[in-house]
């Protein structure tokens, strides 16, 4: 597993975004239920540490962004 505290909180965005990307890939190229269980499961554990770890850093806003401030 990566040292996800050494990383800067950019670093760590994208990080997590390519996990996730790589986890919808992966998963869509399976036909079974099983395999993609199996899947998920390697994922998941690599993508909750990195969102755990962004959920501690100041300079991480979390908070959607539905567009209404462009309404002003």
């Amino acid at each position: 597993m990566v040292d996800f505290k050494s990383m800067t909180t950019q670093e760590l965005i994208l990080h997590r975004d390519h996990l996730l990307d790589a986890w919808e890939h992966d998963v869509m190229m399976v036909s079974g239920m099983e395999l993609a269980s199996e899947i998920t499961a390697k994922y998941l554990g690599e993508i909750d540490a990195a969102q755990n770890e962004l959920d501690t850093r100041p300079d991480y806003d979390n908070t959607p962004d539905y567009g209404f401030d462009d309404f002003e």
